[in-house]
């Protein structure tokens, strides 16, 4: 009776390690699980990161080249008026060379001729 009664036991003890040995394989598949669903969802926001900056910068691309293009034709524009002006700064000097040659031209003449031409 005796040696029941610790077979028992020692089946009792047997049976609660076993019930241990299980609750902490639960446990470890509860947790492996657990942690992949973090990495998945982790995995998942990298993509979702990757994907919305990869979209934000092909936005800022197009507004740099939106910016520069609208930049450059400022810069052409400024050039154009620049010249036109300088074109026509270049007519006004030309027509007062002119102007200056004739007088100095003129200034060289005699007294008498410079008055004949003054008369006439």
């Amino acid at each position: 009776e005796a040696f029941q009664e610790y077979q028992i036991k020692v089946e009792d003890c047997l049976k609660a390690q076993k019930d241990q040995k299980e609750k902490i394989a639960a446990y470890k598949r509860d947790t492996e699980q657990t942690v992949q669903e973090m990495l998945d969802q982790i995995e998942k926001m990298k993509k979702n990161v990757v994907a919305e900056f990869r979209e934000l910068q092909l936005w800022l691309e197009g507004q740099e080249k939106l910016l520069l293009t609208k930049l450059e034709n400022a810069e052409k524009d400024i050039v154009a008026r620049k010249e036109k002006g300088f074109a026509k700064h270049m007519e006004e000097v030309r027509s007062l060379d002119h102007l200056i040659q004739e007088i100095e031209e003129k200034h060289q003449q005699p007294a008498s001729k410079l008055l004949q031409d003054i008369g006439s």
